[in-house]
């Protein structure tokens, strides 16, 4: 870890809080600089949301987007406080004399997830540290500042680490002692954004066999679907639902307005649905993209004309196809429940 910040209520007090920066944010692969930020948009608009989330525009639209109801990441907060119970009644069973843990949040977002599943390991279980990784600084400050305005959480100590969880390769986390396990949380749909086998090989690693990892996944309606039959318009149109409003489309389009002068209201954002064939079977991915794009850099002034651009893509899941996949990773399925278009799962690596 790297340039490290401390906050503590006092001079001669051991910190609260730890920030630290880790080096997958300022190593070589990464396209952030300033030359490319200054030239064109490949790179930085990707259908992974890597960089949806940088800067005070792209984190600002996801907070937004947090908060309207349209979208379902409110009532993804409320299934997943719902089912914590469950959740740690189902840990608790699996290990045995478990009475410690710590949380590591791998893309805390807004924080409301977090805070649930604090409060519920704090009244369950001695809750000892809170460990926190995002690549966005300022949607890390924002999760940690709502974690640190809960007065029952007033003693819980804080290492929040900016970086990419999908190259980084410790997180400084102690050691396990009996009784003790870590709770990782992939929360808020995350799963669906990536290339599933690369995003668990990375994260198994950062764990040991006495961890835990709860996930989430958005659903689609498409039982029995063999992931071959074409999809008709009805299909295509009850699976887009949930990326329809407005707050949807000016969050995709966060990296093209930081760099460049154009807004979501100027062009025509369309989606596109059909079979994920790569990874989990049965897996349906939505691309959204704009068309007719005609704007110019902020930095150089270029001018930067696409017909079509894609902004985003997400995956939605069959719940048993996911859950069966997600076993034949490493993973042994300790827990998982169905709640409308949300699957749960709690998942323990095999040794």
């Amino acid at each position: 870890m790297a340039n490290e910040a401390t906050a503590g209520f006092a001079d001669d007090s051991p910190p609260r809080v730890t920030f630290d920066v880790d080096p997958s944010m300022y190593n070589g692969s990464c396209p952030s600089g300033l030359r490319e930020f200054s030239t064109a948009l490949e790179g930085i608009v990707r259908t992974d949301l890597r960089y949806h989330y940088s800067g005070p525009i792209c984190a600002h639209r996801w907070i937004s987007l947090c908060g309207d109801p349209e979208y379902g990441h409110l009532r993804l907060v409320a299934l997943i406080d719902a089912a914590l119970p469950k959740v740690v009644k189902a840990a608790k069973a699996d290990a045995g004399g478990l009475t410690a843990v710590d949380l590591v949040s791998l893309g805390p977002g807004d924080g409301a997830i977090d805070l649930r599943i604090l409060q519920r390991l704090q009244a369950d279980l001695l809750l000892r540290d809170y460990y926190c990784l995002d690549s966005s600084f300022d949607l890390l400050c924002y999760a940690v500042k709502h974690i640190l305005r809960n007065k029952a959480l007033r003693d819980l100590k804080i290492r929040a680490t900016c970086g990419d969880f999908t190259k980084v390769r410790s997180l400084g986390l102690a050691a396990n002692a009996k009784g003790h396990a870590r709770l990782f949380a992939l929360t808020g749909f995350t799963l669906g954004n990536f290339r599933e086998d690369e995003l668990l090989t990375q994260i198994s690693p950062l764990m040991s066999g006495q961890d835990y990892l709860l996930l989430d996944a958005r659903l689609h309606h498409l039982d029995g679907w063999d992931g071959k039959r074409k999809l008709n318009s009805k299909e295509k149109s009850a699976l887009q639902g949930h990326y329809q409003p407005e707050s949807v489309k000016r969050f995709v389009f966060g990296p093209v307005e930081t760099t460049t002068y154009a807004k979501s209201t100027d062009v025509q954002i369309e989606y596109e649905v059909a079979p994920k064939r790569m990874c989990v079977p049965g897996a349906v991915q939505i691309v959204i993209f704009c068309k007719s794009l005609d704007t110019t850099m902020r930095l150089t002034g270029k001018r930067i004309r696409k017909q079509r651009l894609d902004l985003a893509g997400t995956t939605l899941y069959g719940f048993s196809e996911l859950a069966s996949w997600l076993e034949s990773k490493g993973f042994q399925l300790v827990w998982r429940a169905k709640a409308a278009a949300v699957g749960l799962f709690l998942l323990r690596r095999r040794q």
